[in-house]
């Protein structure tokens, strides 16, 4: 058998012979990583099953593995016909990776930025199954050969008589859209489901209703009769569509509701033996740095596979009681001060609360000195705001810029004026960048587990920290101290003081 013939035999010969790391090298899989290629070609590329479906921990390959069988899948159907593959694929993902797939799929396809094995300057892909783009055909005046947008893409296997078709469909809270997947006799004979929901979704019960119910009643009945469906994807909750298909460290899969599906779940660390599923890439040390960099609760989710955080809280009582403690006793801290004025909002939540950190650039540490919060009109505001600012002269404040809330700013400049006081005590206006307050407050739970912010002893804070200790990272809950606290820790993230524990990702 030749080369092409043998690499086309099994998921993990196809990605080993034409794939390669970073660098440049031959890509060698794990023993992790080939056992989900087994369970790939016995749910997919056989006879006996409808489907698979494939739990990984984030960052180990998922989503290589699953380009890899796609690309397969096409070449399969021209070089070795009697066996299953796929002439039209159809993959549903959230709006936030589709965009993505479909680049990824496109480099491949053109050999242009994807890691692929060269030989003589030339993606050995291409030279061993002649893979070409839709718009490369010599004639592309017909309309049908054109396709290679971000959505659909036209790749010809082997010759130009050998079209195969990939259509790529975004998620939007639950919602997506199969117009055009089915023209006449044409049905997808590969359906793919991958991660269909952001995580700032993953707490909204309806939209995880939504998911699963648009996958089942209007994604999947676009396939053909023979299609093969693959599932790919990280839990987000006990109750979400990946949770249901494959089960998670705590939920075992519904076999009833998805039959006929082959599953694997893999997490990062074997939970009887300890191994790593990706040595090669993840290291021991890499990992207790990844669990430091993102916290207990989402190092549980997304790389353990257990979305209920194993019992973590995303602000542990017991984390806010170890960093309690007496602030260093040094000259050169900065200080920060930060205003959430909660204008505009309902009676439920309407407090107010002005938070002051310091923060020590010796130990990377920030320090909760002060919350204020209360309920209080717009004037009131602003005068206890400035009595703060006047006791404690920060470096740097601002308030959340949002809504109403800009409506202070001339307030806060006509009580400047009267109290004689200088331009540099109306608060800069600070923007969230369109990060979603939920997720926002949730990057703050690492930098609290860990020791990156601490509780000063002496500090006047205690609402603060029940509002830590009872937050459930849902929308519509009472907030306000935790979202001053967010802020102020971003503001100070901000002017050029070191960063502790990636928080910088907050800013991106």
């Amino acid at each position: 058998m030749t080369r092409a013939e043998l690499a086309l035999l099994t998921t993990a010969a196809f990605v080993q012979t034409y794939f390669t790391d970073d660098f440049g090298r031959p890509l060698r899989l794990s023993t992790g990583q080939r056992f989900v290629c087994a369970k790939l070609d016995e749910g997919i590329f056989s006879g006996n099953h409808l489907g698979a479906g494939v739990e990984m921990a984030r960052g180990h390959g998922k989503s290589m593995l699953m380009k890899a069988a796609v690309v397969r899948a096409f070449l399969r159907t021209f070089y070795a016909p009697d066996a299953w593959g796929s002439r039209y694929a159809a993959l549903l993902t959230s709006g936030r990776l589709y965009a993505q797939f479909s680049r990824d799929i496109g480099s491949i396809v053109t050999g242009t930025g994807a890691p692929l094995a060269l030989e003589n300057g030339t993606p050995l892909l291409h030279r061993d199954y002649w893979l070409r783009p839709g718009y490369m055909h010599p004639n592309r005046k017909e309309k049908e050969l054109q396709l290679w947008n971000q959505a659909d893409k036209l790749i010809y296997v082997g010759n130009w008589d050998h079209p195969c078709r990939l259509s790529v469909r975004g998620m939007t809270a639950g919602r997506g859209d199969v117009r055009g997947l089915t023209q006449g006799n044409q049905r997808p004979d590969l359906l793919i489901v991958d991660d269909p929901m952001k995580e700032s979704e993953a707490d909204n019960e309806e939209i995880t209703e939504n998911v699963i119910t648009f996958v089942k009643r209007s994604f999947i009945p676009c396939g053909s009769p023979s299609a093969k469906i693959g599932f790919f994807g990280t839990p987000f909750n006990d109750k979400d569509l990946i949770t249901q298909v494959c089960g998670n460290a705590r939920t075992p899969p519904l076999v009833a509701e998805w039959p006929g599906l082959v599953r694997c779940a893999l997490p990062a660390i074997h939970a009887r033996t300890q191994a790593l599923l990706c040595p090669q890439i993840w290291t021991q040390t890499g990992i207790d740095e990844r669990r430091q960099l993102v916290g207990s609760r989402a190092f549980n989710q997304e790389y353990l596979l257990d979305p209920s955080g194993g019992g973590v809280k995303h602000f542990e009582p017991a984390w806010i009681t170890q960093w309690t403690l007496p602030i260093p006793a040094r000259k050169k801290m900065q200080r920060f001060m930060y205003l959430d004025p909660s204008l505009g909002r309902t009676a439920q939540s309407d407090y107010s609360a002005i938070v002051i950190l310091d923060y020590d650039p010796l130990d990377k540490v920030f320090w909760v000195r002060l919350c204020d919060m209360q309920r209080r009109r717009p004037q009131k505001l602003v005068s206890d705001y400035l009595d703060l600012w006047q006791s404690w002269q920060p470096d740097r404040h601002a308030t959340e810029d949002e809504g109403a809330q800009e409506l202070l700013i001339p307030m806060f400049a006509a009580e400047v004026r009267s109290r004689n006081l200088p331009l540099l005590a109306i608060p800069r206006l600070q923007s969230s960048e369109g990060v979603s307050k939920v997720q926002r407050i949730k990057r703050l739970s690492p930098m609290m587990e860990f020791g990156s912010l601490r509780w000063a002893d002496d500090g006047n804070h205690k609402d603060l920290r029940h509002q830590a200790s009872n937050w459930g990272g849902t929308p519509n809950e009472t907030d306000d101290a935790l979202d001053a606290l967010e802020g102020c820790v971003r503001l100070g993230s901000s002017t050029g003081a070191p960063t502790p524990n990636g928080f910088a990702r907050m800013n991106a």
